[in-house]
C-alpha cells in the first residue's frame, strides 16, 4: 500500500513539476513580448513628443531586436540646413539607445513641404552605425562648443538625397546676410 501511495506521489509530483516548467517558460515568453511591446510604446510616446510635426512611426519587434523607421517634416527657420537637421536625428538616435539598447536600427524619412509631404532624405542608422553613434555624436558635440567645423552626417550609416534636399545649405554660413 505505501509502494502504490508512493508510486502515485510520485507521479503527481512529476505532473506538477512539469506543468510548472511549462507555466514558467510560457510566463517569461510572454513577459519578453510585454517588454518589446511596453518599450515600444515609450519610444512612440517620446518620438512623437520630440518631433513635433511627425508623419509616421512604425515600430519592428518581430526578431529580438527592434527596429524604428520614422517620417516626419523637419523644424526649420527661414532656409533648412541639413547640419542641423542630422544633429537632431542623431540626438533622437542617442536618446533611444540610451535606454533602449536592444534597439539596433533607425530609419529617418525627412518629409517636405506640409501640403504634398514629399520625402527629400532617407538616413539609416544600421547596427554598426548604432555601436559608434555616442562617440561620433559627442566628438561633434565637443567641436561645435569649440567653434569648429562639425559633420553629424558620419552618423549615419546611409543618406539618400533627393534634388530637393541638395538644394539645402549644409551648414550656416556666417558669412551671409541670410541663415
Amino acid at each position: 500500500m505505501q509502494k502504490k501511495l508512493l508510486g502515485m506521489f510520485l507521479g503527481v509530483s512529476l505532473f506538477l513539476v512539469i506543468i510548472l516548467s511549462i507555466y514558467i517558460i510560457k510566463n517569461s515568453v510572454r513577459e519578453d513580448i510585454i517588454k518589446k511591446e511596453v518599450a515600444g510604446q515609450r519610444i512612440e510616446y517620446y518620438t512623437r513628443n520630440y518631433f513635433r510635426s511627425l508623419e509616421d512611426i512604425k515600430i519592428d519587434t518581430a526578431t529580438e531586436q527592434i527596429a524604428l523607421s520614422i517620417s516626419f517634416i523637419p523644424e526649420v527657420g527661414s532656409y533648412p540646413i541639413k547640419e542641423e537637421i542630422f544633429q537632431n536625428i542623431a540626438y533622437h538616435a542617442l536618446q533611444i539607445t540610451t535606454f533602449f539598447p536592444e534597439v539596433n536600427k533607425f530609419n529617418y524619412i525627412v518629409l517636405w513641404d506640409d501640403n504634398t509631404k514629399q520625402k527629400t532624405l532617407d538616413l539609416t542608422i544600421d547596427e554598426d552605425a548604432i555601436n559608434g553613434l555616442s562617440d561620433i555624436y559627442f566628438n561633434e558635440e565637443i567641436n561645435q562648443s569649440n567653434g569648429l567645423e562639425t559633420s553629424y552626417k558620419n552618423i549615419f550609416s546611409s543618406i539618400i538625397e533627393t534634388e530637393e534636399s541638395k538644394s539645402w545649405r549644409d551648414k550656416i554660413n556666417t558669412d551671409s546676410d541670410t541663415p
